[in-house]
């Protein structure tokens, strides 16, 4: 702890409710994999503290643990108990804390209720109520499907640029059973929403120039979508320390388109152009066809050409071919000779960007 936590700390201990949130979002921003058992526990401590003494923030924190499962059960009652309570303790209306109460009635699945909160956040101009408020007019939550009303807000947000609303409204014009459809208006709100790196927009403007959706066919457009769901929503990016789905769902279409066309050319254009993760897929499909049989001259040859595009990604800066390079060269596998200061270079490269697995076997590697 610094000086500024101790002195936050000795507050709280004084009994300062104010003192407790701040000492409790300071173990919920601190916690890692080694300490967040711990510290969600401490953290929930003192947001009940807090709360206890009738703040409105230790109440809201309290409530967020609850909704959450932050160092306790997840409970949507008692979340919504203590967000009320929130709620009842200031004086004005609070959107966040209204979108909040609405949350928990839409898990309970109680959406005339929700429908009333959100509505309340929404006048006041709360975006993600106005969307939670389309969702369900969109999809007839609780209610009779309504398309007008979920264009009707989500428009609202979608005018101030809001990715979520953009692509939603995609997807009520991609719809070939429905009244609305209307292709080509889908595909531009696909490519708006990807403009402002919404992954879901990517994936969907992936498939529309896929299969010719609203515009020709474009097999490298589609494939560059893919490319940058990866690079910009896949581990080691600034938006997530893991893989994720979206990550999974285009590294998933990459590989079956594929297996199943002759695009292995497209994407090699894409790589000899300088794209990092094309060269990465390069090297992955390239390596999977390869033998392993570093005694064949010939083999060698193939292998250290196909290296190179791995080489060539790791250092356009591509968090997964910096770590997979940097484990061949602590290792002296795939042909690479053992060489731990460029091993420990590449690994650096990717932890400092977030790469999980490069960050364990930096650690394990300096012991």
């Amino acid at each position: 702890m610094n000086e500024e936590i101790k002195d936050i700390a000795a507050r709280a201990n004084s009994g300062d409710p104010v003192a407790f949130v701040k000492l409790g979002e300071y173990y919920l921003e601190n916690a890692d994999e080694r300490t967040y058992r711990e510290y969600y526990e401490k953290a929930i401590d003192c947001f009940r503290k807090s709360a206890s003494l009738g703040n409105t923030g230790g109440l809201y924190n309290l409530g967020i643990c609850y909704e959450n499962g932050i160092g306790t059960k997840q409970d949507f009652n008692k979340a919504l108990t203590y967000f009320l309570e929130a709620a009842n303790s200031l004086p004005e209306d609070d959107p966040n804390i209204q979108r909040k109460i609405a949350d928990c009635y839409a898990n309970k699945e109680d959406f005339k209720l929700a429908i009333e909160w959100y509505s309340k956040a929404a006048a006041y101009n709360d975006n993600n109520a106005i969307n939670a408020l389309g969702y369900i007019y969109l999809n007839g939550c609780g209610i009779k499907k309504d398309i007008d009303k979920a264009i009707e807000y989500l428009s609202k947000t979608a005018e101030k640029e809001d990715p979520y609303s953009i692509n939603l409204l995609g997807t009520i014009y991609s719809d070939e059973k429905s009244d609305y459809f209307d292709a080509r208006k889908a595909l531009s709100y696909y490519e708006k929403a990807s403009e402002l790196e919404y992954p879901d927009a990517m994936l969907n403007a992936s498939e529309a120039y896929l299969e010719g959706n609203g515009c020709e066919v474009n097999i490298e457009k589609g494939i560059r979508y893919l490319l940058d769901v990866i690079d910009i929503w896949g581990e080691g990016s600034d938006v997530s320390p893991y893989p994720t789905e979206w990550q999974m769902a285009a590294h998933e279409r990459l590989y079956k388109l594929v297996e199943a066309g002759n695009y292995l050319a497209v994407l090699k254009a894409l790589a000899a152009n300088g794209n990092r993760v094309a060269q990465y897929y390069i090297y992955t499909f390239s390596s999977n066809s390869l033998s392993l049989n570093y005694s064949d001259q010939n083999n060698r040859a193939a292998q250290k050409e196909n290296r190179s595009w791995l080489i060539q990604s790791a250092d356009n800066g591509f968090p997964n071919a910096q770590y997979e390079l940097g484990q061949y060269y602590a290792t002296g596998l795939a042909g690479c000779e053992k060489d731990m200061q460029k091993a420990v270079q590449y690994l650096s490269a990717a932890a400092d960007q977030g790469h999980s697995g490069a960050i364990y076997y930096l650690q394990s590697v300096s012991r």
